[in-house]
């Protein structure tokens, strides 16, 4: 008996995993791996000979990651170019789920290669760039593994052609770290790439969202970048300056609605109270005590009912008047009457003074609890020599140094995103510069719930910027 050769060999090991037409390509799979490794090596020695200022001045994970863009490039050129004859294979057009062609089979191969490589490279540096591009190249793989059963080899080249915006997406990375970014070949490339991308405004309902429902302390823009990965399953890691932008953006927003929410309210009391007076000047009487009675009867119609009380003998005109309009009292279920709530045990001037009250359409207005950005916190001793106050909310510390910021032109005026701090702010935020996004980071450290402090203790911020607690000595 002859020994099995090698390829029968592995045409029986291929049909036991059901990809039997793997057998005439799994060599294609390897070489296309060797071969981005190869594009790999070469970017390391060309890229420092072509731009040898930019490339020798990234650090090593930027250099790393140019590299990979390179060998991203060359791979979706090539599998592009590849793609298009693949709806013209006679076989593949007869039998459009099950059909093979060799053809397809090689051009798959160079796709699988590509994305094999990805996934190693991917679980090789998974601290610096995360296991989700492990798990992106690990899912292309999969599904293009596929084509060798067969199955679907003609719709194949559908899923290729969204590697069209990659090179677009490369360029403009490149550019970037290139510093060409505002220039007419910039803008012409980001251009077509939202025309063969997708529209990062469309994320701005969702980033404003996560913002609203997200500690300001604790959220970064990698953190909502991420997210937006997750919820709309696309790659943001070339586009993240973009996102970094257009979260900037949203932030600036809900703080400018904020605002104009709050002064919006302050408008309302004010024609409310002017409502008000103009309704008690017109329900004053002029007659005599005769039609006063009658008139404050037609008026107390109009204006919520009176609370019961509780009948006696010696009774005054008010009371008199709130047997004749008694209110139906709706029952609630589950809850008793506080005895505070109670009139029972009011004496005649006081039932007289509250009715009064009610009548002229006086309502106190419960204290709510204040809560989240507005509760007051306690100040560090730098930050209360700055603002003049030991306690204040969150929100009132970022408006009274934004208006400092802005009345001392303070903004860095070639990106006014960038806050150039002075000597006050210096002592603060113990920085020359500082982005405005990150300004709630640096103020976390000088500012402190009460019940986190315990008695005879105070805030301090050390030199590094750290915040701790130290006990006054009595």
């Amino acid at each position: 008996m002859e020994p099995a050769s090698s390829e029968v060999l592995f045409e029986s090991f291929f049909d036991s995993i059901s990809l039997p037409k793997l057998a005439y390509h799994w060599h294609v799979i390897i070489l296309s791996s060797l071969g981005c490794t190869a594009t790999l090596a070469s970017s390391r020695f060309i890229s420092p000979v072509l731009f040898p200022k930019t490339y020798n001045s990234l650090p090593r994970i930027k250099r790393l990651s140019w590299d990979i863009h390179w060998v991203s490039m060359v791979h979706c050129l090539t599998v592009i170019f590849l793609s298009f004859p693949i709806f013209y294979q006679e076989e593949l057009e007869k039998d459009k789920i099950f059909g093979y062609n060799a053809y397809a089979g090689n051009v798959y191969s160079i796709a699988c290669g590509y994305f094999l490589w990805d996934t190693l490279m991917s679980l090789y540096y998974v601290k610096e760039f995360g296991f989700g591009f492990a798990l992106h190249g690990l899912c292309c793989f999969g599904v293009f593994i596929f084509a060798f059963r067969p199955f679907l080899n003609y719709y194949g080249p559908v899923f290729l052609m969204y590697e069209i915006s990659t090179p677009f997406l490369n360029m403009h990375w490149f550019m970037d770290k290139l510093g060409l970014g505002g220039t007419l070949p910039h803008k012409i490339n980001g251009w077509i790439d939202e025309m063969t991308d997708v529209n990062i405004s469309t994320f701005i309902p969702t980033i404003k969202s996560i913002l609203r429902n997200s500690d300001p302390n604790e959220i970064t823009a990698r953190d909502i970048r991420t997210k937006l990965e997750e919820d709309f399953n696309v790659d943001l890691t070339d586009r993240k300056h973009e996102v970094q932008q257009l979260i900037e953006k949203c932030f600036d927003d809900l703080e400018i609605g904020e605002e104009s929410a709050s002064s919006d309210d302050f408008k309302t009391d004010i024609k409310v109270e002017k409502k008000k007076k103009k309704h008690y000047s017109d329900a004053k009487p002029h007659t005599s005590s005769k039609s006063k009675s009658s008139k404050s009867s037609k008026v107390k119609e109009k204006v919520r009912p009176p609370k019961v009380s509780v009948k006696s003998e010696d009774t005054s005109d008010y009371s008199s008047l709130e047997d004749e309009y008694k209110p139906q009292r709706k029952k609630k279920r589950g809850r008793k009457p506080k005895s505070s709530q109670s009139t029972e045990f009011l004496s005649d001037d006081e039932y007289e003074r509250k009715f009064e009250e009610e009548l002229n359409g006086v309502r106190k207005k419960k204290k709510k609890g204040v809560t989240g950005i507005h509760k007051p916190l306690v100040l560090s001793p730098v930050l209360s020599e700055f603002l003049h106050a030991e306690e204040l909310s969150r929100l009132e510390v970022v408006k009274r140094l934004w208006a400092y910021i802005k009345e001392n032109n303070l903004q860095d005026p070639n990106d006014k995103r960038f806050i150039v701090c002075d000597d006050n702010l210096k002592t603060i935020f113990k920085q020359d510069r500082i982005h405005s996004f990150t300004m709630n980071k640096y103020l976390t450290d000088h500012l402190k719930k009460k019940e986190d402090l315990v008695d005879g203790e105070t805030l301090n911020v050390s030199s590094n910027g750290s915040d701790h607690v130290e006990q006054n000595k009595m």
